[in-house]
């Protein structure tokens, strides 16, 4: 049985992107992240995908929910 986490803020295009990545990348085995926001961003922030790319994760696909 998996166990997620879930990541909230309010546009869900800058730090709750960010947080959700990383944990999706170094979480324990059965462990997964997802991020919302409560007046989701038509993107995710360019910043956001910027920084990311530098950590090696491409959040570029990703859409604000």
């Amino acid at each position: 049985m998996s166990k997620t986490v879930l990541f909230v803020c309010v546009e869900n295009s800058f730090r709750s992107q960010i947080a959700e990545a990383y944990f999706n990348k170094y979480a324990p085995e059965g462990w997964i992240a997802v991020s919302a926001g409560i007046k989701p961003a038509e993107r995710v922030h360019p910043n956001a995908v910027r920084l990311m790319l530098e950590e090696g994760i491409d959040i570029n696909h990703k859409n604000p929910e």
